[in-house]
């Protein structure tokens, strides 16, 4: 022990292995705030199968127990490990790791904190459940899981993390790896993501989350080909990778989602709804038709999978209802290209439907290419001297990805390429004033014809943008000036009109 201030004790332990195998009480026991520094290697076994090798609890306080507090720090290693019930259970209490390794594995749970809080913010937590029936980390009635830096990994046989019954699981920074073999990879009655990384890769489960409330705000959720189960799914900003999505709700205001499927919970098949105002939505199939699919402002909801006229219908429907902004769009794969109504766009690939309000701040809008986080962006190149577009390709992409590094990255390349002083054009109609401008305001060979350009100026911008193959018409007599264009289309127009020799 190293001292002790009054409130809490502090102590350290380098290169120590200890092993108990009697029938008594946990190999290392914490009570009150205990502040651990790890230095070097270190162990704690117990080899009684009905004991933890690391137990945190009040001290028995009674009548007016404290709840302890064990801070695991320094830049060592510590490996608990029991051979059947808990690594570590915390009885009454915190276990907080802000730096160094701990790696906890047991049979039964790896972690044991039943109404109580297991939080990492530094340094990397590995809690493991060898059993068929076992729990990485179990942490219901009432516990909490959260990972606001650092790396916390939980896997298990049967749950990776179980946090039911008012337990809560939030990632605010940092990384969250969760996977089971049987069950589910992540169950709790709360799950947000609010930035860093939830990551379900590894996942075997056929379930990789199930929790009455899923709040994604920022960060990356990302449980590609599996199924995300929720009574309502609110996402607002960051990112959201599924393969199936069951829920009764969902909510997108802002952010990415991708996902397969749009199911409702089993047993839960009437008055299901989707409520979509902005962000962008990529499913492979149309919602499930228990489904009422709202759209509201800057909805965005694309069909990435050939699909028929009928089984889109009630989706376009709906959308032509709304009174939308020209940001918000429905587009689908269509499965007979004859059949493609006449009044609706196309842009090579999907039938466009588009709202028709002007967006009063089409700043708003989201991008329409899946976000990447900095920490995603292992190294941006410099570029070709004089070519700022260049540097798009200079960038090298690592395994995990986070929120925000595209915005970052087009935005740099934007300050370069675009003339100094010029704002990064929102729509199709700054964008083309901006090219023309700066090729010194020709005139075009024809007189603009465009029903929907009035601004004098603008129309001979985009007829000139056209004539020179700059820009494409949206139809024959209209250039949708107020259709929204994401940043990358900028950087593609302006290095078309403006090549690099």
């Amino acid at each position: 022990m190293n001292g002790y201030d009054g409130t809490t004790v502090y102590a350290t332990l380098q290169d120590a292995h200890i092993e108990y195998n009697a029938d008594s009480s946990p190999t290392l026991t914490t009570s009150g705030n205990v502040e651990l520094t790890l230095s070097g290697s270190n162990t704690v076994t117990h080899n009684n199968t009905n004991k933890r090798a690391i137990d945190i609890d009040d001290g028995n306080g009674w009548p007016d127990p404290t709840p302890g507090l064990l801070t695991i720090k320094g830049s060592g290693s510590l490996t608990a490990t029991n051979t059947l019930s808990s690594g570590i259970r915390i009885q009454n209490g915190t276990l907080d790791v802000t730096d160094g390794t701990v790696n906890v594995t047991a049979a039964d749970n790896g972690i044991y904190a039943l109404g109580n809080t297991v939080q990492v913010s530094g340094g990397t937590l590995c809690a493991t459940a060898t059993g068929e029936h076992g729990i990485g980390i179990k942490a219901s009635h009432n516990g909490q899981v959260t990972v606001s830096g650092g790396k916390l990994t939980a896997s298990g046989g049967s749950y990776g993390i179980e946090a039911s019954e008012n337990g809560r699981v939030t990632v605010s920074g940092g990384t969250l790896n969760a996977s089971a073999k049987e069950t589910v990879a992540i169950t709790g009655s709360s799950i947000t993501v609010n930035g860093g990384v939830l990551n379900l890769e590894d996942n075997k489960a056929p379930v990789g989350i199930l929790s009455e409330d899923l709040n994604v705000t920022n960060g990356w959720l990302t449980a590609k080909d599996q199924t995300v189960s929720a009574n309502n799914i609110t996402v607002s900003g960051g990112v959201m990778e599924a393969g199936a999505l069951n829920c009764s709700q969902l909510n997108v205001s802002g952010g990415w989602v991708e996902a397969d499927t749009l199911k409702p919970r089993e047993n839960e098949a009437s008055s299901c709804t989707v409520n979509l105002s902005g962000g962008n939505v990529k499913l492979k199939s149309v919602p499930d038709s228990s489904f009422t699919v709202n759209f509201s402002e800057r909805a965005r909801l694309t069909i990435t999978e050939p699909v028929s006229e009928s089984d889109v219908s009630a989706l376009v429907e709906a959308f032509k209802k709304s009174d939308l902004y020209t940001t918000a769009y429905l587009r689908y794969k269509p499965t007979d290209y004859y059949a493609i109504p006449d009044d609706v766009g196309w842009d090579g690939s999907y039938v466009v439907y588009q709202g028709t309000q002007r967006d009063p701040d089409p700043n708003l809008a989201t991008d329409d290419n899946k976000p990447l986080l900095p920490s995603d962006i292992v190294e941006i190149g410099a570029a070709p001297e004089g070519d700022a577009g260049g540097a798009i390709a200079a960038v090298v992409l690592g395994s995990a990805a986070v929120w925000g590094g595209y915005e970052v990255v087009t935005r740099v390349i934007l300050n370069e390429l675009l003339p100094e002083g010029a704002a990064i054009p929102a729509n199709r109609g700054q964008l083309a004033l901006l090219v023309w401008n700066n090729a010194g305001r020709p005139e075009p060979a024809a007189q603009p014809a465009f029903a929907d350009v009035a601004d004098a100026d603008m129309a001979k911008a985009a007829q000139w943008c056209v004539e020179q193959g700059i820009m494409e018409v949206k139809s024959a007599d209209t250039f949708k000036p107020e259709g929204w264009t994401p940043k990358f289309n900028v950087i593609e127009t302006w290095n078309k009109a403006f090549p690099k020799h």
